[in-house]
């Protein structure tokens, strides 16, 4: 088993969008590395900031659950918000911006939606904003941890490409 490259990330970050596909670069690069995905909230309840971005945390441990590969549910949502605009907010239009990943399945739509609106993993997204914002103290999202060394992003900035290799690079 390769390095595992924790990906502390909010949904609804722009930068940590961008990042995305820097990082699907390196893991051509790095075959063997791992990416342990660690979605939060750049800004968590009760917050007054913009939208809340904390059901897509929970698809994501939704689909996890169920067997659907986590990669796939990124590029979903960040279709779903970047391009077409869904509200996030929504547990139905969320659904509905991943609804090709799940195959049709109408069942497991429906599950998905009241998964969400229960708050079924709701302590999953507590538990990473605490870590992304009290354990790791992190000044921003998107940043990356591995084998112990952190690199934190920059408040309206985020990280670059080439901070992302460099990084790579010296811990590997």
């Amino acid at each position: 088993m390769g390095k595992v490259l924790e990906v502390i990330f909010d949904y609804a970050c722009p930068f940590c969008y961008r990042i995305h596909d820097y990082l699907e670069e390196q893991h051509r690069i790095y075959p063997d590395l791992q990416f342990k995905a660690v979605p939060c909230e750049a800004h968590p309840r009760p917050e007054l900031y913009g939208k809340y971005s904390d059901l897509c945390v929970m698809g994501m441990y939704f689909c996890e659950e169920h067997g659907i590969d986590l990669l796939t549910y990124h590029q979903a949502i960040y279709k779903a918000i970047y391009i077409y605009q869904i509200n996030y907010e929504n547990a139905k239009e969320l659904v509905g911006g991943i609804k090709s990943i799940l195959k049709g399945d109408e069942a497991l739509a429906q599950e998905f939606v009241e998964a969400l609106t229960e708050g079924r993993y709701k302590e999953q997204v507590l538990s990473n904003n605490r870590y992304a914002w009290v354990d790791l103290d992190l000044p921003a999202v998107p940043s990356l941890l591995m084998e112990g060394k952190l690199l934190k992003a920059v408040p309206g900035y985020g990280i670059t490409r080439k901070q992302i290799k460099s990084f790579l690079d010296s811990v590997s």
